[in-house]
């Protein structure tokens, strides 16, 4: 592989880490594919780096704002396997995010955009997923969960919660 083959793909960046964690470190060089933050609309930030805005197990309200950050730049993700993550519930987890919005959109934010980024062959793993993953009707399908089950179901109130929850812990980091 050449050099400017390689690269950097980071999966365990958190919106805990100080806005300059990267840019303080790393050669300007790599100014525009090393984890920065972005200001979206509305004020709100998220990290980005390779183009791509990506969290671990996005809310419902972030994909309602994929037109705002950018549907081809975002992407869903478990943090399998962090107890604080969504694992085993993935398929409930989803179900929540991603029900009565379009298959199209679940596909991109689910897979397609992960397989751009690091260069997956989606034939080769839509077979594989047949026989693992949910079917995409389970995910779309129906409607989430009214918020009065929140208080009982964490995997309702993870999946219903502001976008701003995540995105806004970056704005306040970076006032300490």
């Amino acid at each position: 592989m050449l050099r400017s083959e390689l690269r950097m793909i980071s999966i365990d960046d958190h919106l805990v880490e100080h806005p300059t964690t990267w840019t303080d470190r790393l050669p300007s060089r790599y100014a525009d594919t090393m984890p920065h933050i972005v200001e979206l609309d509305g004020g709100l930030q998220q990290w980005k780096f390779e183009g791509v805005i990506a969290g671990s197990f996005l809310s419902r309200r972030e994909v309602e704002l994929a037109d705002v950050i950018g549907r081809d730049g975002l992407m869903y993700a478990s943090d399998y396997p962090h107890v604080e993550g969504i694992w085993p519930h993935s398929k409930v987890y989803l179900h929540e995010v991603f029900a009565g919005l379009s298959p199209a959109l679940a596909r991109q934010m689910c897979a397609e955009n992960a397989a751009r980024l690091y260069r997956f062959d989606l034939d080769h793993l839509d077979e594989l997923a047949a026989t693992v993953g949910p079917l995409v009707e389970d995910v779309v399908g129906g409607t989430p969960s009214p918020q009065a089950t929140h208080t009982s179901d964490r995997m309702a109130a993870r999946a219903a919660r502001p976008a701003d929850w995540v995105m806004a812990g970056v704005s306040r980091l970076a006032t300490t």
